[in-house]
Parts: C-alpha cells; structure tokens; sequence
C-alpha cells in the first residue's frame, strides 16, 4: 500500500540530487519508511553538518557538507511548496558557498557552487512569482560561469550550468511578459544543450535538457498566443522524451515533465476565440 505522505517523483529528484528512475525512488522509499524516514534523515544530516560546522569553522569539507545538505532540504521543500522555508536554506547555502570563494581567491570550484547557489536562491524567488529578484540571482550567477567557459571550452560542468541559468532566466523574462527575449535565450541555451547531447550521447540527461528545452519554447510561443509554434516544440519535447523511455533511459522527473507538456498541449491546439 503507498504510503499516505509519498513525495512527487521530482521532489524526490531533487532532494537526492541526481536523475533518479522510478524503481530507485520505489526502492530508497520502503528503505527508510516513506517519505517522512526520508525527511528525517535529512533532517539529521542538517544537523550533524550544523553540529560539526560549529566545532571546526574552518574546515572546508563540513562547510561544504552544510551548504549541500541545505540545498537539499530546500529542495524539497520548493517541490512541497514551501517556499518560504526552500528561500530560507537556499540562503544559507548561498552564505557558505559566499564564504568559501572569498576565502578561495575565487578558483573555479567554488564560483561554479556559489553560481549553482544563486541559481538555485533564484529559481525558488521565481517559483514564488517574484521573477525580478530571481532575475538579479540569474545574473551574478551568469558572472561567475561565463569567465570559466571563456577560459576554458572544454569546462563542461560550468557549461552545462551556465545553459541551466539562462534557461531559467529566459523563464523569468516570460513571466514578466517579455516573451521576444525569452525566446532569444532559449534559441541559444537550445543551441548549446544540443551540442554538449551530441558530444556526449551516451548522457541520458543531457539530452533530457535537450527536451526540457523545447518545452520551454513552446511555453514562451504560449505566452506569446504562437499556438502553431507552442505545439510544434511541445510535440518535439515529447517525441524526445519518448525516445528515451524506448531505451529504459527515462526517470520519474522526466515523466512529471511529460505530463504537464501534454496538458500544456492541449492548450496550444484549443483555437483563438
């Protein structure tokens, strides 16, 4: 019998923090006693990197443990909607990762973790509909990815999480109606997504970003009344995403995922008044 507080599969995505398949979240599920042996856990681990944070202030390592297991939290708690409690640890997160770059002379570990901190800090302030703070988050995190990929093509974490921010940045720039510029950021995280799929076919979710991506096109062209446009790229993220499911290639997020672009779909094809 499921258990009564069972998470979403995408909170569940988020909170182990990486592409998890459905018999894997099944799995981990009945090894803690459902959702709340899981919020637990974490919870635990919260305050044992709090405990030892304290004890050794000036050990990188549970400076860094902290941060990640106030990612986490937040992360669950975005996908639970509380909002208010994610913005809370994504900043506590942001406070640490802040510290270790001062204190790093800003090598490129720690200004790609304070980047995906303001990343994250802004995605929850969008989600919360305050899409001009989250804009302000996108763009300190642009700052710290670009010059590592300007100095180096071959950096493809910072890439890869440079194509994520401005993905959500085009998504914030469409809810303030702005739709021709989301449009533009999109068109070339699209352009890049595809290329680091293609240098790499083997990685399952980079072409799954491939799909998120038309998606969000065919949002933007929702927004903008497009409708034939809005479908063609929902009937392209969907074709992707099945591509993948053929290959057993498929997790639970991309199935929540694929799910809301077909309700998104329907709107599309429902015909101007």
């Amino acid at each position: 019998m499921p258990h009564k507080n069972r998470p979403s599969a995408k909170t569940l995505y988020f909170f182990y923090g990486y592409r998890m398949t459905t018999p894997e979240v099944t799995q981990s599920l009945s090894l803690v006693g459902g959702f709340q042996g899981v919020m637990e856990l974490r919870r635990e681990g919260l305050r044992l990197y709090e405990e030892l944070a304290k004890r050794n202030p000036g050990r990188e390592d549970d400076q860094q443990g902290l941060a990640l297991a106030h990612t986490r939290m937040a992360s669950i708690l975005m996908h639970e909607n509380d909002r208010k409690g994610a913005a809370t640890h994504y900043r506590e997160a942001l406070r640490i990762q802040t510290a270790l770059n001062i204190a790093h002379g800003d090598q490129a570990q720690y200004r790609i973790s304070l980047g995906l901190a303001q990343s994250n800090l802004g995605n929850a302030l969008r989600e919360a509909g305050d899409p001009k703070s989250a804009l302000a988050s996108f763009a300190i995190a642009v700052r710290q990815y670009e010059p590592l990929v300007i100095a180096d093509a071959n950096e493809v974490r910072a890439r890869t999480l440079l194509a994520t921010v401005r993905l959500r940045e085009a998504k914030a720039w469409n809810d303030l109606g702005d739709t021709k510029r989301a449009a533009r950021l999109l068109r070339a995280v699209l352009e890049e997504r595809r290329f680091l799929a293609k240098r790499n076919p083997a990685n399952a979710g980079a072409r799954g970003e491939v799909a998120e991506t038309h998606g969000v096109l065919g949002d933007v062209a929702l927004r903008a009344r497009q409708l034939p446009e809005a479908a063609a790229q929902y009937e392209t993220a969907l074709r992707l995403f099945a591509a993948l499911e053929t290959e057993g290639r498929s997790n639970a997020a991309d199935h929540e995922e694929v799910a809301g672009i077909r309700a998104r779909l329907a709107g599309a094809r429902v015909k101007k008044p």
